[in-house]
C-alpha cells in the first residue's frame, strides 16, 4: 500500500490520508509523525491498523471532552455515552482511562460533590442520594465514603427537621390531628431519603417544639 495523498482538513487540525488513491484514515499530525508517514511512502497493514485505532481514540476523546463541557460525568456514564455514539468498548475504555489519569473525571469527587449539593440544595436524605448514585453506576465503596464524609447522624436529623418544618406548615392547613401529622410527616421524610430512626427523632423534635 502506498500513501498517495496527505491533506489537512479544513474543519479541524487532522490530516486525511489517502492510500492507493482512496481515503483511508484521518488522524492527528502527531500520530503521522510517530508512524513516520510521508507522501509516497509505503504503508504496512499493521501501520494502517494502528492509525485507524489512533483515529478512533482521537475522535472519541474529542467527543468525550465535548460531553464534559456540559458538566461532571461519571466513568460509567461517559463509557455508555461513547458506546452510544458508536465507539467500541476498547476505544471507549481507553479514552475514559486517559481522562481519568488527567483528572478530568473523578468518581470519588463526583460522589462527594453530589452528596453535598443534593443535601444542601435539595434537602435530600442520605438514602435518596445513595439510590441516585447507584443508578449512575457509582461503586458502592465510593458512595459510602462520601456518605460518611457528608452525612453523619446529627446532620441527617438536622436536615430532616428542616425539611419537616417546611412540610408541616402545608399539612396543618388540612389537619391538626397529631397522629395524622406524625404519619404524614414520617411518610414525607422517608420519601426524602431519611431512615426510620432519623424520621422518628426529627418528628418528635418538630412536634415537641410545636407544643412550646
Amino acid at each position: 500500500m502506498k500513501i498517495t495523498g496527505l491533506r489537512k482538513n479544513s474543519s479541524n487540525d487532522r490530516i486525511s490520508v489517502e492510500v492507493d488513491g482512496t481515503f483511508a484514515v484521518s488522524v492527528s499530525l502527531e500520530a503521522l509523525m510517530e508512524e513516520g508517514v510521508n507522501r509516497g511512502a509505503e504503508l504496512t497493514k499493521e501501520q494502517l491498523k494502528r492509525l485507524q485505532n489512533r483515529s478512533s481514540v482521537e475522535h472519541a476523546s474529542a467527543e468525550a471532552v465535548r460531553l464534559l463541557k456540559y458538566g461532571r460525568r461519571t466513568e460509567a456514564d461517559l463509557l455508555d455515552r461513547l458506546q452510544e455514539k458508536g465507539y467500541d468498548r476498547l476505544t471507549s475504555d481507553t479514552v475514559v482511562q486517559k481522562l481519568k489519569q488527567l483528572g478530568l473525571i473523578d468518581d470519588r469527587e463526583y460522589c462527594h460533590s453530589f452528596f453535598l449539593s443534593h443535601r444542601d440544595m435539595n434537602g435530600w436524605g442520605p438514602d435518596k442520594i445513595r439510590h441516585a448514585l447507584r443508578k449512575k453506576g457509582l461503586p458502592e465503596q465510593l458512595i459510602e465514603e462520601a456518605a460518611g464524609e457528608c452525612y453523619d447522624r446529627d446532620t441527617a436529623v438536622e436536615q430532616a427537621v428542616r425539611a419537616g418544618y417546611k412540610k408541616l406548615r402545608s399539612l396543618q392547613r388540612k389537619t391538626d390531628n397529631k397522629q395524622e401529622l406524625r404519619i404524614k410527616l414520617n411518610r414525607f421524610l422517608y420519601s426524602r431519603g431519611f431512615d426510620a430512626a432519623c424520621c422518628q427523632t426529627a418528628i418528635s423534635e418538630i412536634l415537641l417544639n410545636q407544643e412550646d
